[in-house]
């Protein structure tokens, strides 16, 4: 019975940047989406009020540091995977459009190939992204794990469901391999598997 900031009766949640217009077009039944600059700024008002909520992306996340935060904020909703592309471009997503030619398998081994050749470069920027993120500056409660290094683990599997966990299709994916599709982030959500991915996300 909290008393939820309202747009017209709506619930409201804050997400980052131009994800609100993409997660409007769901049209989820008394949900409106706020954009805000990036996920520092979601944080700082989640935790402020209760009654505020937000959904960021994972970013450079472990597990265990979701669990905590999730813990900790119930009103807080934290990516399955590194970012909200990588649900927009997951092989099954693509898989459910029936695009002419698409083979799922040889998608996945572009992507582990691609994961491969960026391990280094995302490594050496890993710490100080992780420096960045307001949930690790909170006086009292300590969430960030000792060793930052354990996100390499993620990158190091080739299974296609824990690499995903810290591996930006946004930032470090070529799309080469798909871009005679033409894909559209507006045709990209559409999907049933899509729907029910963010529908699980936000408990709906």
């Amino acid at each position: 019975n909290l008393d939820i900031p309202s747009n017209e009766g709506k619930i409201i949640i804050y997400c980052e940047n131009q994800n609100a217009h993409l997660f409007n077009k769901l049209g989820f039944h008394n949900i409106h989406f706020i954009p805000e600059t990036n996920s520092n700024g979601i944080y700082i008002k989640v935790q402020a009020n209760p009654t505020h909520f937000g959904v960021r992306d994972r970013d450079y996340l472990t597990d265990n540091e979701v669990i905590k935060l999730k813990g900790l904020h119930e009103n807080y909703f934290i990516l399955d995977y590194y970012c909200f592309e990588n649900y927009l471009y997951h092989p099954d997503n693509l898989v459910e459009l029936e695009l002419d030619n698409f083979n799922k398998d040889i998608y996945i081994d572009e992507l582990i190939n691609q994961k491969k050749s960026k391990y280094d470069s995302i490594v050496a920027k890993l710490i100080n992204s992780r420096n960045s993120y307001q949930e690790f500056k909170l006086p009292d409660v300590k969430i960030r794990e000792k060793n930052d290094l354990i996100i390499c683990e993620n990158l190091k599997s080739d299974e296609l469901e824990i690499f995903l966990k810290s591996f930006s299709l946004k930032t470090e994916f070529d799309r080469t391999v798909i871009s005679k599709y033409q894909l559209k982030d507006a045709d990209l959500i559409k999907t049933d598997w899509f729907r029910t991915k963010i529908e699980k996300l936000l408990s709906l």
